[in-house]
Parts: C-alpha cells; structure tokens; sequence
C-alpha cells in the first residue's frame, strides 16, 4: 500500500546492520519513538538500509491517519506489512524502465494523478531527484480542450521549475524526454507539452521490460499507465537484472 507522503514522517537514525532483522526492527521503533515523541502502540513503520552512512531511513503513520484502510485491510483477511512513500516505488519504476532501456538518455517521469503530482529524474550515479507536489489543477472532472490546454500549460510551468531546481542535484546530461504516467496523465496535451518543453513527451508502459501473462492486459479497465505506483510498490525487493 502506498502512504501518501503527507502523511508520513521521514527520519533517519544511526543503526546496528548486523543485528539479526527482527531486533533491528525493535531497535529502530525505539529511537522512532522517542524521537516523534509516540508510543510504538500508535505507530506504523518501515525502514530501509542505508549502507552509505550505515544507517536506516525510517518511514512513520500514525495509525488514525489510516484507521479506515487498516479496518478494510483486515475485513478483508490481509494485515498491512510495509509502508513506503508513493515517490519510492515510482522512483523504483522509473529505475527498472532507465535500465530496460539502455539508451543513454536521461528522462523525466512526471506521475499525474487526481490530486498528487510526482517527479522522478536520475540515474543513481549522478543523484536522484523526485518531489510529491499538489496536482496544481483546479480539479479534472471535466476535461474540455480549453481546460487542457490550461491543464497543460500549468503543468509545463511546474515541470520547468521543478527542473530547474533538480539540475542543481543531479549531475549528468540534460533531460532530453519525459515519460507521463498516472491515472489523469490522459488528460494532458503530449503534443502541447512537447512544445512547451522542448523535450520529447511520451506515455509510459510501467509493464515494459518486466515477464507478464497477455491476460492481465484483457482485463484492465483502465489504462496501464494508471498501475505505475503499484507496478513500483511490487518491484520492491526485486533486483532489475532478474
């Protein structure tokens, strides 16, 4: 289940890697604890490793925030078991699919959904860069050609200054295309949105590169690109070469 970042509260801690993975989760929950001031009781958690500082990066919610997912979850016969941010498990598609690709080029993946705005840009050598944002529409309801024209330019406009802003921490060739992802990406212009950047704008197949039955594409009501976060979230663990 992705948690919406705004919910979420992002920490890091010094930890003991080489402590077996149960005692580590403990260890975590209480420097968590004390640190947010919550009792473990109240919280959900995630982590993981950071071998470069030999620490973790730990992901906290408060159990109200997400009463009414956990009371469907366990109506339902499932417990939730990890918590990530939506912008992780987009930034592990977008890596699967640089690698799938092998050309070199560096792209943009820009996720729009109804309310939320994802950026994803880097290759993990030279950095990485990704922001959640407010979906800076004024609600996508009704989609006539004037609306996404609007829609498209304001879009433009965020993606440009939100550019600007990574090229300050990702080192590497300039962005030369986007991919657009998300369940309201259909209700963009691509060919307005090509010219507004200048970069090659096209839709992204979150299922390329990865084995899959020809079934689960007859069943889809919906356009693939709407499965990008949870194509993400199901890659987690998985090494790209496999």
């Amino acid at each position: 289940m992705g948690v919406p970042q705004s919910n979420v509260a992002v920490k890091r801690f010094p930890a003991s890697l080489d402590i077996p993975e149960h005692e580590q989760y403990v260890q975590v929950g209480l420097q968590l604890s004390e640190s947010l001031g919550i009792s473990m009781d109240e919280l959900l958690y995630d982590y993981r490793a950071l071998p470069e500082t030999e620490g973790v990066e730990v992901y906290a919610c408060r159990k109200p925030l997400i009463a009414d997912t956990l009371k469907g979850l366990s109506e339902n016969g499932y417990k939730l078991s990890v918590i990530e941010l939506q912008t992780h498990a987009l930034m592990r598609l977008y890596s699967q699919h640089s690698a799938s690709r092998h050309s070199g080029e560096v792209s943009m993946m820009i996720d729009i959904g109804a309310e939320r705005l994802q950026i994803c840009l880097g290759n993990g050598e030279g950095g990485q860069f990704y922001r959640e944002l407010a979906a800076p529409f004024d609600g996508m309801e009704l989609v006539t050609d004037e609306a996404r024209e609007r829609y498209t330019e304001t879009l433009a406009d965020t993606v440009q200054r939100q550019y600007q802003l990574a090229a300050t921490q990702v080192q590497g060739a300039p962005v030369s295309s986007v991919w657009l992802s998300g369940d309201s990406a259909g209700k963009i212009d691509i060919f307005q949105l090509e010219k507004l950047l200048n970069w090659r704008v096209r839709a992204l197949n979150p299922l390329q590169g990865l084995s899959y039955s020809p079934k689960l594409i007859d069943k889809l009501s919906e356009s693939t690109a709407a499965w990008s976060t949870s194509i993400g979230l199901a890659l987690r663990g998985v090494e790209s070469d496999h």
